[in-house]
């Protein structure tokens, strides 16, 4: 096996042996013992040792009604472990226990060596996913626009061109969605990322500091160079450009104009040299109509025009984003969350969320922090779960998660070209497993 370069957490040695008989319990801890870290519980109180602990593994020491149930309710809330259940003679069980998510099945004959080669193996992927986690961790820790949606994938792959163009951009959006972030992507995949990124915020400051801010002049006593000449070379980005008074859009719209004259002597003809990139959250096309906003300068700002969508046009995102403020927060707190219930899951599939993703990540820093487990709750949240208004929608988690589960089942077995056992290799699942899923779906083998 490869080696995992990363130090491994404590958490990876460590197992829960689930079982009301305590002979079993013994015959398992003796087999085990110094190998592994151990915990024992019963049926009835496993969930609540689940929920203080993390584990590697967990065994569980037989397949009937309370264990399934138990499997389907740890599989449900998405804690990152593998279940191993003991086989008993009932081979339908042991199809269904795999079914229904369980890592594999120790035979009740087990020898010692056959039940460490298949702890190791567990242990084994649970390393490699692991790193992938610091992966995913170092990746997030990068403040960018991250979404699998369409729309939000299909305007990342505009940043490149946009950003080795010198066309001036408008970005619009409700707040929160994410358009300084944007901005900034825009700037660092540029010739310019060398170069100044300096915000004027709009829709923040007077007018008389505005002007003092944007073209220069003496504040506190102390002469400031303007932001239009400090951005030279650079990208100046006007945050919520919709908010400028009018006299404030002459002022700028004057000297914006001069961006376009090419002269030698740049300096002194007042050239500049800057890449322009405006973000509002109105319709500024309605405001020119309506004579709120200036035509002249509108054309000036909006070279290319772009969009992004609020996050109730982007659903199927929530639990992406959620997962990435999670892994931040953790990281910033030194908090060991490992996810959601799957009723905190529901309520943000439900909520509204008008204040987009900067909303969802202040719910979710303020779940870090109240968390009492190692699972963040609706409660956590402050999501009641009952939101619905215009913009909610009716989502079933269950049917969420097959059309999932469906569509990542076509795309394997369409990449394998129908072959069977290469598609069960590529999801990590037995044959038999693949057969049952082929079925419930109605897919063709």
């Amino acid at each position: 096996m490869s080696k995992i370069h990363h130090q491994e957490p404590s958490y990876l040695s460590r197992l829960l042996l689930v079982d009301d008989d305590e002979k079993n319990q013994r015959r398992f801890s003796h087999a085990l013992n110094g190998k592994w870290e151990i915990f024992s519980a019963r049926f009835s109180n496993a969930f609540s040792e689940i929920e203080k602990k993390s584990f590697s593994v967990i065994i569980l020491g037989k397949i009937d009604e309370k264990a399934i149930t138990l499997l389907k309710k740890i599989q449900s809330i998405h804690i990152n472990c593998k279940i191993l259940v003991l086989l008993d003679t009932n081979q339908k069980s042991a199809v269904l226990a795999l079914n229904t998510g369980a890592f594999g099945v120790i035979p009740s004959s087990f020898n010692e060596d056959i039940l460490l080669i298949l702890l190791e193996r567990a242990r084994y992927v649970m390393a490699l996913e692991h790193d992938l986690d610091i992966l995913i961790k170092d990746k997030f820790r990068e403040e960018k626009m991250w979404g699998e949606n369409q729309k939000i994938l299909n305007l990342l792959q505009q940043i490149d061109p946009i950003a080795n163009s010198d066309c001036s951009v408008l970005i619009s959006g409700e707040s929160g969605t994410g358009k300084s972030l944007f901005a900034k992507e825009i700037h660092h995949h540029s010739s310019r990322k060398n170069k100044p990124f300096l915000i004027v915020n709009c829709d923040l400051l007077p007018d008389a500091i505005l002007e003092k801010d944007l073209f220069g002049g003496e504040i506190d006593g102390v002469m400031h160079i303007g932001k239009i000449e400090q951005a030279q070379g650079g990208t100046i980005f006007f945050k919520e450009i919709g908010e400028l008074s009018s006299n404030m859009q002459e002022r700028l719209f004057n000297k914006l104009k001069e961006k376009n004259k090419k002269t030698e002597i740049m300096k002194e003809h007042g050239f500049i040299d800057i890449k322009i990139i405006s973000s509002t959250r109105r319709n500024i096309s309605e405001n020119v109509l309506s004579k709120v906003f200036r035509e002249d300068l509108f054309k000036c700002i909006t070279g290319i025009s772009l969009k992004i969508p609020s996050l109730r046009d982007r659903r199927d995102d929530i639990l992406y984003l959620a997962k990435k403020f999670l892994f931040l927060f953790n990281d910033k707190m030194g908090r060991n969350i490992i996810g959601f219930t799957d009723e905190a899951i529901e309520a943000m599939f439900i909520h509204s969320w008008d204040g987009n993703v900067r909303e969802l990540q202040n719910k979710i820093k303020s779940g870090v922090i109240l968390s009492e487990t190692n699972l963040i709750t609706q409660n956590d949240l402050s999501l009641s779960g009952k939101e619905f208004n215009q913009h909610a929608v009716t989502l079933n988690l269950r049917k969420v998660r097959e059309e999932a589960e469906k569509d990542l089942l076509m795309k394997v077995l369409e990449n394998a070209e129908g072959n069977l056992s290469q598609s069960a290799h590529l999801l990590g699942i037995s044959r038999p497993t693949l057969y049952i899923l082929i079925e419930k779906y109605s897919l063709q083998r």
